[in-house]
């Protein structure tokens, strides 16, 4: 059986493989070997990830992970420093938007304001402009948004059958194979005005 480590070598030969093709290409200035290096990574690529109708060999092993895991009776798993999740999603589509907005109005009265920290009190404006941003988006209504008010999305559209796929995200601390060259990619930051809820304070909401 496969371990670890065999994986780990595979997957650097592969990695190998590719970039020696890469620059096979950048190197030379023959119009039938950049092309025919490009078909190859193309080719490559379709077994990978598939094409219209037919699902490359990442679909078919993230197909049995999802499999795997529901027998194991987990929702995710680290490894090589990165975290993969079982995670559910659902298509929703027919916004019954008259009866979402009647819904909206009186969520937004009692949606507490924000007080930054300079004090600023959030004024009745900006707070219905932030819970619409937070729940509407220009062609469907945003599920976590709807949810924070207490309204259910599926109340308001027709929602399809629940799809699980797998979420990729790094580790914060990676532990990698012996022999791995893979590294997670660098993380930024964003920052953003720092703000609280004024939830549990007396002012009017």
């Amino acid at each position: 059986m496969t371990d670890l480590h065999e994986l780990d070598r595979l997957s650097a030969v592969a990695a190998d493989a590719l970039a020696a093709i890469a620059e096979a290409a950048i190197d030379s200035d023959d119009l039938e070997v950049v092309a025919g290096a490009l078909a190859a990574l193309d080719t490559i690529a379709e077994r990978l990830v598939g094409s219209k109708g037919s699902n490359g060999y990442r679909d078919e092993v993230e197909t049995h992970l999802l499999a795997v895991m529901d027998g194991h009776a987990e929702t995710k798993v680290d490894i090589d420093g990165m975290r993969f999740t079982r995670k559910a999603t659902r298509r929703r589509k027919a916004w019954k938007w008259d009866d979402l907005f009647t819904h909206l109005t009186p969520a937004i009265r009692h949606k507490p304001r924000l007080l930054h920290d300079d004090g600023e009190v959030e004024d009745d404006t900006a707070r219905a402009v932030r819970v619409l941003r937070d729940c509407l988006s220009l062609s469907a209504g945003k599920v976590t948004g709807l949810r924070d008010i207490g309204l259910d999305p599926d109340e308001f559209c027709e929602a399809g059958p629940l799809v699980y796929t797998i979420e990729r995200q790094p580790l914060s601390a990676p532990t990698i194979c012996s022999g791995s060259t893979w590294k997670p990619p660098a993380r930024t930051r964003r920052r953003t005005r720092s703000s609280r809820s004024a939830a549990s304070s007396p002012l009017p909401t």
